[in-house]
């Protein structure tokens, strides 16, 4: 435990994320190679209105939400499975309290968190992480709570430091070697509306400070002899895992939601940054 709370709080410098700012100026220059086969599937979804929200649902298995949080994709087996409005008589958030999703991430390995479009309220799923698969056409496959809560009422004594959340993703462990990296539900980041500050959570009840970080470059820890990896963009609109039997991958989209990066998790390299649009 207190290597994982030092490496979050010494190896990273948290990134923020803005989904409500104009100004999406980046840092480095959109990269002329195309996407990587296994994530090509990604180019152009949403019709332009880009990613902002993400989460993992286990192996090879990403939920990802459109700017407005009105319409979500599966994507499975580097395909797009299908993408239903979230209210959709076939959505598998039909029967959520909340009519969008901002925010999206597992906090265990069978419930899932979603916070509406605004930040300001969260409501969460149970699910079997064992039948996954295939399961973009299962109408049932959430069992959602019957309410909502209020972000401000998150955590112990209400202690988070904001009203509003605008990302939330689960952190993967980089474990102590190369290609070490392993899936755990210890610890996530919350990211407040405007993307200047960041409170990273430990699942079992606690923040790891009284208030939050300010956010500025987040380092992809290096286990591989090389340097750490840094992060190309100044602000993310989402970020989840990406699960495969020998890597997992952390994928990061830039503040608009149009263009994204990723790294393995323990390797430490950063790729060039790609348009979905």
């Amino acid at each position: 435990m207190k290597k994982v709370l030092f490496y979050l709080l010494f190896s990273f410098v948290f990134l923020a994320c803005n989904k409500d700012d104009d100004d999406n100026t980046e840092t480095a220059t959109p990269a002329d190679n195309p996407i990587p086969e296994k994530y090509r599937a990604l180019q152009g979804i949403f019709d332009g209105n880009g990613i902002g929200a993400a989460t993992d649902l286990g192996m090879g298995v990403m939920l990802l939400f459109n700017q407005d949080g009105d319409k979500y994709a599966w994507y499975e087996d580097e395909e797009v499975k299908v993408v239903l409005d979230f209210d959709d008589s076939e959505s598998i958030f039909r029967d959520s309290q909340l009519p969008s999703a901002g925010a999206a991430c597992l906090t265990t390995a069978s419930r899932l968190y979603i916070f509406n479009e605004e930040g300001e309220q969260y409501t969460f799923a149970e699910f079997d992480d064992s039948d996954v698969e295939g399961g973009w056409n299962d109408e049932d496959l959430f069992e959602w709570s019957s309410g909502f809560s209020n972000t401000n009422q998150w955590g112990p004594d209400n202690t988070i430091s904001f009203d509003r959340v605008s990302a939330m993703w689960t952190l993967t462990n980089p474990g102590d070697g190369c290609f070490d990296a392993f899936v755990e539900y210890q610890t996530m980041n919350m990211a407040d509306s405007n993307g200047d500050q960041m409170q990273p959570y430990d699942i079992p009840g606690f923040f790891f400070s009284d208030g939050p970080f300010d956010t500025d470059l987040w380092t992809a820890e290096n286990n591989c002899g090389g340097a750490d990896g840094l992060i190309p963009f100044d602000r993310i609109s989402a970020a989840c895992r990406y699960i495969e039997p020998n890597r997992i991958d952390e994928l990061l989209f830039s503040a608009d939601g149009t263009q994204f990066c990723f790294y393995s998790v323990s390797e430490g390299i950063v790729s060039e940054i790609f348009d979905l649009y």
